[in-house]
Parts: structure tokens; sequence; C-alpha cells
């Protein structure tokens, strides 16, 4: 059985991330990553699986890179 993770609460991470790879200067990750946290806020659910959030990554990294 899958857990779920708040939104809310990846999409920080993920900002996270991105203030890391930007004071690093990988500004081509840190663009990657502020598209999936678009694309996370655009959808309506408020929590989502490892499974669901990886779909979304996917499709991202389809999208973006």
């Amino acid at each position: 059985m899958s857990y779920k993770i708040k939104k809310s609460m990846a999409i920080t991470s993920h900002l996270s991330d991105v203030q890391e790879m930007i004071s690093f200067g990988e500004v081509r990750d840190a663009n990657l990553r502020i598209n999936f946290v678009k694309m996370l806020i655009h959808d309506e659910r408020t929590e989502m699986t490892e499974d669901e959030l990886n779909a979304v990554w996917r499709e991202c990294l389809a999208r973006y890179k």
C-alpha cells in the first residue's frame, strides 16, 4: 500500500533543491526542477503517492529535457 505525500511538501523539497543547484551553478537542472514544481502546482490533487509524483517527473523530463 502506497502512502500519500502532501503535494506542498514535495514542492517545498524541490524548491530547496533548486536553491542548492543555483548556488552550485547547476542552472539547467534547477530549471527542470522549477518546471516540475509548476506541473505539480497545476495538478489538482493535494496529496500524491510516490508513484504518482514519479509519473509527473517522467512527464516533465519528456517535456523539458
